[in-house]
């Protein structure tokens, strides 16, 4: 081997070393922790404040509802899944 070829292998071999012990020491998944807090807590307003409005605006419902199509009593026809037999 020539001196050329031995210096490229040396650089190869530290930039691989630097790269190995960059790995272990940086913890990149700190990078991009928090970074879509504030959407999601504008999302969540936002959506509180629809459900508080709708709520208001909707009065209660005086209609008889019919016995079963309430959505806990098909519930309660599903069953618990292979528990029902």
């Amino acid at each position: 081997m020539n001196q050329q070829s031995k210096q490229i292998l040396f650089v190869i071999i530290v930039l691989c070393l630097g790269m190995l012990i960059a790995a272990f020491i940086w913890h990149g998944d700190s990078l991009y922790s928090g970074a879509y807090t504030p959407m999601v807590e504008q999302s969540n307003d936002r959506k509180a404040i629809e459900k508080h409005i709708e709520d208001q605006e909707a009065p209660p419902s005086v209609e008889p509802q019919a016995p079963g199509f309430k959505e806990r009593d098909i519930d309660k026809q599903k069953g618990d899944g292979f528990n029902t037999y």
